[in-house]
């Protein structure tokens, strides 16, 4: 679901690429686990770049130890409230259409959690 994260922000994945020096890899050549391990990093920098006041305080919470995608969410959503009102619906929408996709593939990411397990990683 990669591609989907990051088609709700147009540029988002260079943006986070680019504020926290990730490389450009490959992933042809890469194995599994290490594409895993890859998009993992870039996602878990997006709070870092678009986290607003109040999304920034659950990633910054001690109370929380692992980020789920309805975080993410909130990131986009909050994110989306600093837009012009174009942006802004587009964004909402593309968000809605995720939590969509995850609360209707909920019991897929329950089945991978053993690969989540051998790669830990912020979000499921």
């Amino acid at each position: 679901m990669t591609p989907k994260v990051f088609d709700i922000i147009p540029g988002s994945r260079s943006k986070v690429m680019a504020d926290h020096r990730i490389p450009k890899r490959h992933k042809t050549r890469m194995t599994r686990a290490d594409r895993i391990e890859y998009e993992g990093s870039i996602i878990g920098s997006i709070p870092k770049t678009f986290a607003g006041k109040y999304a920034a305080r659950v990633f910054n919470s001690p109370y929380r130890k692992n980020a789920t995608m309805f975080d993410f969410i909130n990131i986009f959503t909050e994110y989306a409230q600093t837009q012009p009102i174009h942006k802004r619906l587009e964004i909402e929408e593309k968000a809605g259409v995720l939590a969509d996709q995850i609360v209707k593939n909920k019991r897929k990411f329950v089945s991978r959690k053993g690969v989540n397990e051998q790669h830990p990683q912020r979000i499921p």
